[in-house]
Parts: structure tokens; C-alpha cells; sequence
């Protein structure tokens, strides 16, 4: 697992953001406090991350009465924002270029 971990890093996710994004992939659909559990990090901790996914795309959740439920979106969405990275990347690289000279 820690290999996955690692390779979310590189994507530009947080190692606590990796292992919330991965403990819900294993798990499935969980509540914030099943996934403190299946992770070990502080409940506080695991919220800023899941607020940071859901920003991400990487991130969804249902509410049942007062209850969110939080799900993993198909690791594909990490493609799409790797690809989303480059093309902005892309719309700067003239700047950066012209900065270089």
C-alpha cells in the first residue's frame, strides 16, 4: 500500500490525502469515522483531507439524514487530473520561457 501512497504523492496529493482516497478505494462508501479507523489519522486531520479531495474531484459524498457518507471517485479522475495539470502548466510555459531568456 505504501507504494500507492507514494505514487499519489507524486500527483500532487498530500500523504494523508493518499491514504484517505486509498482506504476508501479498499473499503468502500464509509462514514469520516470508519475512515480514522481504517487509517489511524486524527478525525480533524482526515475531514481537512476529505474537504481537499472533494475539491479535487477525487472525492464525493451522499447524506443520509444528518450522515455523510463519503466515496472514492474511479481512479480514472486521476488521469483527467494529471491532464488538467499539464494543460495548465501549458497556458503558463510561454511565460516561463520568455522568464528563462
Amino acid at each position: 500500500m505504501s507504494s500507492l501512497t507514494s505514487a499519489l504523492e507524486q500527483l500532487g496529493l498530500t500523504q494523508v490525502e493518499a491514504k484517505v482516497y486509498l482506504a476508501l478505494l479498499e473499503h468502500g462508501s464509509q462514514q469520516a469515522g470508519a475512515i480514522t479507523k481504517y487509517t489511524g489519522i486524527h478525525r480533524r486531520t482526515v475531514y481537512d483531507a476529505i474537504s481537499r479531495l472533494i475539491e479535487k474531484g477525487l472525492l464525493s459524498y451522499i447524506k443520509s439524514g444528518k450522515v455523510k457518507v463519503y466515496q472514492a471517485a474511479h481512479p480514472e479522475r486521476l488521469s483527467e487530473l494529471l491532464k488538467e495539470q499539464e494543460e495548465a502548466l501549458q497556458s503558463h510555459m510561454q511565460t516561463l520561457e520568455q522568464l528563462y531568456d
